[in-house]
């Protein structure tokens, strides 16, 4: 029977560290190697650890110091209806962090493969990545064998920009298998500055698994009714997300997205009735309804590296630099 007091002690560490995921990443921080958040939730209730474990789990904890060197920052981006935008922003947030040095990690949850078709379309090709064969699919991050994690050998795009990706296979996975792909991704996660999640237009299992992750999420809307009711819909799942399963989960903003020029009646509306409802969240500038971006996507190209004038004309480099003035707050937050 393991020790009340060791309990009482891991409890309270686990608590003050954020959940078993920030728990996790400090124990590896200490030894090389960290159990997974089901283990340390098991360790929490007492269940088959003895006293040596706990003392270890305890020991990594009480001694990790309070910011990890380089742990890659988990962003999402959602909105709980599709057509949005949310794969094009993602991937001009992503190319335009990688175009500054950084190390970025694409990770396609979102059934519709988008991201990797856009990125990728060599991959979503391979027939062993159609079968979920490949090491960079992600279904094995949700369905590993044993009690190992599988671990993900992400596609390399280039020398700053991987991906690891999905296909309808991914639709079927569980509650369950939501740890499964934390506990896959914690084992690569360190290689990155930053991993962008791009997660299914609807709430479910797959959704609950990109904001479960996530250190941080963008929501994308476009200035119409239904796009403005998925946004106060997925707040709600994010709230329900904060008390049930990530506490640390925090929003970086709501960028609208595909504005005409000039916007009709029925965008002005919906702009105003966003920024009535949610303020400072609202990002100060809109992206503007261009062809230029279907066609940078077309390349695989953040519309900066595309067209850096459309891109200044149409609103993304004024997003992008807010997004990196946002990201830098949370980052000194986090």
């Amino acid at each position: 029977m393991a020790s009340e007091y060791l309990i009482t002690q891991l409890n309270d560490l686990v608590e003050k560290h954020g959940g078993t995921r920030k728990a996790a990443d400090a124990i590896r921080a200490k030894f090389g190697s960290s159990p997974t958040h089901s283990a340390i939730y098991k360790a929490m209730k007492g269940a088959n650890t003895s006293d040596f474990v706990l003392s270890c789990y305890i020991t990594a904890l009480e001694g990790h110091a309070e910011r990890n060197p380089k742990m890659g920052k988990v962003i999402s981006v959602a909105n709980q209806k599709g057509g949005v935008g949310k794969t094009t922003v993602l991937i001009n947030a992503g190319l335009y962090m990688a175009s500054l040095g950084k190390k970025i990690l694409f990770l396609d949850i979102d059934p519709q493969n988008n991201l990797v078709i856009s990125l990728s379309p060599e991959l979503a090709d391979d027939p062993d990545f159609k079968k979920g064969a490949h090491p960079a699919h992600n279904i094995n991050m949700f369905e590993w064998e044993g009690d190992s994690p599988f671990k993900p050998v992400p596609y390399e795009i280039s020398e700053n920009v991987h991906i690891i990706g999905t296909s309808k296979l991914s639709g079927n996975v569980t509650q369950n298998s939501i740890y499964n792909l934390a506990d896959s991704l914690d084992l690569i996660k360190d290689k990155y500055d930053y991993i962008f999640i791009d997660s299914p237009p609807s709430a479910g299992t797959l959704q609950h698994a990109a904001l479960s992750i996530a250190d941080a999420l963008i929501i994308v809307s476009q200035p119409q009714k239904l796009s403005v009711k998925g946004v106060d819909d997925l707040m709600n799942t994010v709230r329900q997300v904060q008390r049930r399963m990530n506490p640390d989960l925090r929003l970086l903003g709501i960028i609208i997205n595909q504005v005409k020029r000039p916007p009709s009646k029925t965008q002005t509306h919906h702009v105003t009735l966003l920024k009535d409802r949610y303020g400072e969240l609202i990002f100060s500038d809109y992206l503007y309804d261009t062809v230029r971006v279907t066609e940078s996507m077309a390349e695989g190209k953040s519309l900066i590296e595309y067209s850096p004038k459309h891109a200044k004309d149409f609103g993304f480099c004024s997003f992008t630099d807010e997004f990196v003035l946002r990201l830098e707050k949370e980052v000194k937050h986090g």
